[in-house]
């Protein structure tokens, strides 16, 4: 029998992805769109024997591409081919794609209803938590966004779903299932592997895994990164290749920065007024610290200490063992981008279809911003928990699938900028988890 919360419950939901469905009918097409559709442009010149030359093209991970490729036919591909020679918008071709997309999204949006229902099991807390994670505006945004973040969160959620059940029933297929699907993130985000590794390396250390289980394991994440590396050369027909490491350099130049740009550059990442506190009380750092000035940030003024490719013939790998030097500002530069990670990306210039300064359209973003940075400062605190119960080798129900959380964190910290939309997937997992608390809280209260 059905009950009333249900009715209510799937009513609501279907609610929210109507009204979603119609503030996402707009393709929305980017500098990363274009070199996607450019990669799978390649894709294809090889499955219908085209011979597209394109030039000054940025070798993506091949997932997304290779999902695009699918969505139109040779002569298609040819016409968005031309199209995009002549600098127009062929967005129109891609109008399935935000139709996949969107069916994309409410599977996502069912697998974090069954997460909060294994993690939880009230029912309330399960279409809540839904319920969030379908108004979250960076993930509304992203629908209609020629973007990797909807597949990303997909194959997130679908490998949490297993972790979860693994942490709780200790199942070896649980756990085998868990590593093919994070790993599939390699075909999306490649800085997967470094965190699928650390999250093997680390467990195995704290003998919460067993040899069988971390072997295995391990086994199949190189199986997957090797795939992953096969197909983007097979597909993008390169033999030998620099691998993109953008991000990674990024993160790197930052290692030229001076000490006394440290604070400056911290209080340069607090949303709307951090610009304003720089050039107030860091006047003298903040042609270097803040983006406004020549549109360009920290990285952009060291980018010439750090790549020298074309006058040094260096290749990427190159470039990063060179600048080890500065580990030391790298390791100072960790908590500052753990800092800059934990805000909000609230989508608020990718609703076109709201007036500019509508009411509504202002709450909406403003209470994101609100409610989901405090979600991730929340799941920050509850998988540094989880750090601290792994290290003393307890592995109770759900503390595995926090400290993953952590490494996801972390990983990032240390390795990239830390844009807040790069840890965007976390949002739905920790609004479920703050919805939780937020609950129990006002239960308490009133009993």
């Amino acid at each position: 029998m059905i009950k009333k919360i249900d009715i209510f419950g799937i009513s609501i939901i279907f609610l929210v992805l109507i009204l979603i469905l119609l503030n996402s009918n707009q393709i929305k097409i980017s500098n990363d769109s274009i070199n996607y559709i450019q990669n799978s442009l390649l894709i294809n010149s090889q499955k219908y024997d085209l011979n597209l030359v394109i030039e000054n093209t940025t070798f993506y991970p091949i997932l997304y591409p290779l999902i695009i490729s699918n969505f139109f036919s040779k002569q298609e591909t040819i016409e968005i081919f031309n199209c995009l020679n002549q600098i127009q918008n062929c967005s129109y071709y891609l109008e399935d794609l935000l139709i996949f997309q969107f069916f994309l999204f409410f599977i996502s949006a069912i697998l974090i209803f069954l997460i909060a229902e294994k993690i939880f099991r009230q029912r309330i807390i399960s279409y809540l938590g839904t319920f969030f994670f379908l108004i979250n505006s960076f993930y509304i945004s992203r629908i209609s966004f020629i973007s990797s973040e909807i597949i990303s969160i997909f194959f997130l959620l679908l490998s949490f779903y297993f972790l979860i059940s693994y942490s709780s029933e200790k199942k070896f297929y649980q756990l085998m299932i868990f590593t093919i699907f994070s790993s599939i993130l390699f075909f999306s985000k490649p800085i997967f592997l470094v965190i699928n590794l650390l999250f093997f390396i680390f467990l195995f250390f704290f003998k919460i895994f067993s040899k069988k289980e971390f072997f295995v394991s391990i086994i199949l994440i190189f199986i997957f990164f090797f795939a992953s590396e096969k197909l983007k050369k097979y597909y993008y027909q390169i033999d030998n290749y620099d691998y993109e490491l953008t991000v990674i350099e990024q993160r790197t130049a930052y290692g030229f920065i001076k000490y006394n740009e440290l604070v400056p550059l911290f209080f340069s990442f607090i949303p709307k007024i951090g610009n304003e506190i720089v050039s107030t009380f860091f006047k003298d750092s903040s042609e270097r610290v803040i983006p406004q000035f020549n549109s360009r940030n920290y990285f952009y003024n060291n980018r010439d200490n750090l790549n020298k490719k074309k006058e040094n013939n260096l290749t990427n790998k190159e470039i990063l063992i060179k600048n080890l030097k500065n580990l030391d500002k790298q390791v100072i530069l960790t908590p500052i981008f753990l800092f800059r990670g934990i805000f909000m990306q609230a989508g608020k210039s990718d609703f076109y279809d709201l007036k500019k300064d509508s009411l509504y359209k202002n709450f909406f973003i403003y209470f994101n911003y609100v409610f989901f940075t405090f979600s991730k400062i929340y799941l920050l605190y509850l998988s540094l928990k989880a750090f601290i119960k792994v290290s003393k080798r307890n592995n109770d129900a759900n503390t595995i699938f926090l400290f993953y959380i952590f490494v996801v964190f972390f990983t990032h910290s240390i390795l990239t900028h830390n844009l807040p939309r790069y840890t965007s997937i976390l949002f739905g997992i920790g609004a479920v988890f703050l919805i939780q608390k937020i609950y129990k809280s006002i239960k308490k209260n009133l009993n």
